[in-house]
């Protein structure tokens, strides 16, 4: 009785550190993972992208990843893509910016 508690005392522990690390490594990224370009839900469900106001968003924090920018409005009418540069415009306008300020 006792092994199983301590094992599953060790597997929270584990779960949670991976959570924890999982939430560092991508602060700065609204979600997405930077190499693939995934989202990554609160919940931690993996998803191949996230909806176009939230990539949006997230550009104008400066937060989008590179694989993001450039599927970013690859798909849609002139206004999406408009929309699109704009963001990806801002997105490296204020990336910049904190740079600076470091």
């Amino acid at each position: 009785m006792k092994l199983r508690v301590v094992a599953a005392s060790l597997g929270l522990v584990i779960v949670a550190s991976a959570g924890y690390s999982y939430a560092e490594a991508t602060q700065d990224t609204c979600g997405y993972d930077s190499v693939t370009g995934n989202w990554i839900s609160p919940n931690g469900t993996v998803h191949q992208g996230s909806t176009f106001d939230h990539a949006v968003a997230c550009a104008s924090q400066g937060k989008l990843p590179k694989i993001v920018e450039e599927r970013l409005g690859i798909y849609g009418d002139a206004l999406t893509k408009t929309i699109a540069a704009n963001a990806v415009f801002m997105n490296n306008k204020v990336k910049e910016a904190n740079k600076n300020d470091k």
